[in-house]
């Protein structure tokens, strides 16, 4: 995996197929076509969670690996 930038407490990647994805260890998205999107998805996710839900993001970064 190949780390692009880290977004909101989430992680915009490459995997080894070379498909963009972003999220952490609950989630994980491969829809993404550019950077733009994932980041414009990546806030459409944050914005449906809780309260509580947006607080624990930042314990749920993957590792990179």
């Amino acid at each position: 995996m190949r780390i692009i930038e880290n977004y909101k407490n989430m992680l915009i990647f490459y995997n080894k197929m070379g498909n963009l994805a972003f999220g952490n260890k609950k989630i994980t998205c491969y829809g993404a076509i550019s950077l733009r999107s994932a980041k414009n998805r990546i806030t459409r996710y944050i914005n449906k969670l809780s309260k509580r839900e947006k607080r624990s993001l930042l314990y749920l970064k993957l590792k990179e690996q």
